[in-house]
């Protein structure tokens, strides 16, 4: 307007001049604030809302005071007067909130077999809270190893927090409590081969229920030579946990039929079993025969010394055992022929007579003359059957 019109110039300047003027007199008396108001009704977003809360962290005296840690102090003072300055080691404390009577139940059930609780002892609860919705369970009187009891809790039965120094853990429940007895998994009738049979019992295997463990296991080892397996690698490593707790002994027999249908050249699951058997040999334990030839059927190099021991004990009961071993054994029955007493000596030679070769035959021969006539005889018909091999 300025320049491109001569007629308005005057009038075009003189309002540009009246416009500069307002806009700065706004300019003075309402500047522009760079930095916005808040609304103070308004949710505030940052950073540091994305981030979880932090639990709370309690001094020991707080976290003793609410468990009610007294309770496992006059416990320790029990124990030292049976095991000296090794009590702490004979003790476990398990602090659970809002524990259920139902879940309480299950949790009992569960740590009766896992810690192998002996008869004599048991598992001291103790309700706490204003409410007495909150639990201490006092496991003790045995020696329980603190890293294994919290494998025990975590993950299987939740989410743990533990206080090695007080012996004590912290337990907060999973889901998996709350299921009743209508959600057994196993009682749904299916049969090897459909659809839910594996998933089932595979899931079975890691219940609290002993019911429901017992029945998945029995399930599992039964199923036939020509139904496909599987889940097999998960199975496995369940049987192998479960033999590493579980007393029963009912369960412990069919766990080694799951071992010998699911786990044939499984080098973890052999050297599970055979670490197991020497367990229970060094602790004179009955050792179901089906081990032993779980660990025979696969070549186990340990099975020979597992079987030569039990059977120079009873000779009559794992002979069947040492037969199965076959030639490998051979060596080892012409020392017992040699040096063993003469009970052994007549199991040797009959045994020889089953698995022996040309190797024996100069062994057995010493014995032609024997004083003892029963050895004669034995050591007679062991020569022929070889020669007849």
């Amino acid at each position: 307007m300025v320049y491109g019109a001569k007629n308005w110039r005057i009038q075009a300047t003189l309002l540009a001049l009246v416009l500069m003027g307002i806009l700065a007199a706004l300019t003075g008396t309402r500047p522009v604030l760079f930095t916005p108001t808040v609304n103070e009704d308004a949710p505030v977003f940052s950073q540091d809302s994305e981030k979880p809360e932090r639990p709370v962290v309690l001094s020991d005296m707080e976290l003793k005071t609410k468990v009610g840690y007294d309770a496992v102090e006059r416990r320790l003072r029990l124990l030292g007067e049976r095991f000296g300055p090794a009590a702490q080691n004979h003790l476990v404390a398990i602090f659970v909130e809002d524990l259920k009577p139902g879940q309480y139940f299950k949790l009992e059930q569960y740590f009766m077999r896992a810690f192998s609780i002996p008869p004599e002892e048991g598992i001291n609860r103790y309700e706490r809270g204003l409410d007495k919705r909150d639990s201490l369970m006092v496991i003790s009187g045995f020696p329980i190893d603190f890293d294994e009891a919290v494998r025990l809790c975590d993950p299987r039965l939740g989410r743990a927090v533990t206080h090695p120094e007080l012996r004590l853990i912290e337990l907060k429940l999973s889901a998996l409590l709350d299921a009743g007895p209508d959600d057994d998994p196993v009682a749904t009738g299916e049969k090897p081969g459909d659809r839910a049979f594996f998933s089932n019992n595979y899931r079975a295997l890691s219940a609290l229920s002993p019911d429901q463990v017992k029945t998945a296991v029995k399930n599992l080892a039964g199923v036939p030579a020509e139904v496909e397996l599987e889940y097999q690698e998960q199975v496995v490593v369940e049987f192998m946990r479960l033999l590493g707790s579980e007393t029963d002994e009912e369960l412990r027999h069919d766990l080694a039929k799951g071992f010998r249908r699911w786990a044939s050249g499984n080098q973890a699951a052999l050297a599970v079993v055979a670490d197991k058997v020497a367990a229970w040999i060094a602790d004179k334990e009955k050792v179901p025969a089906e081990y032993l030839e779980y660990l025979i059927e696969n070549k186990m190099p340990r099975a020979l010394a597992f079987v030569d021991e039990l059977w120079s004990a009873e000779p009559e009961f794992w002979s069947s055992q040492y037969a199965l071993i076959g030639s490998v054994a051979e060596p080892r029955l012409i020392e017992h022929l040699d040096s063993s007493p003469m009970r052994l000596r007549k199991a040797a030679a009959t045994l020889l007579g089953s698995v022996g070769s040309t190797l024996a035959l100069p062994a057995l021969a010493k014995y032609q003359d024997a004083t003892d006539e029963e050895l004669r005889i034995i050591v007679a018909r062991a020569i022929t059957a070889i020669e007849a091999r």
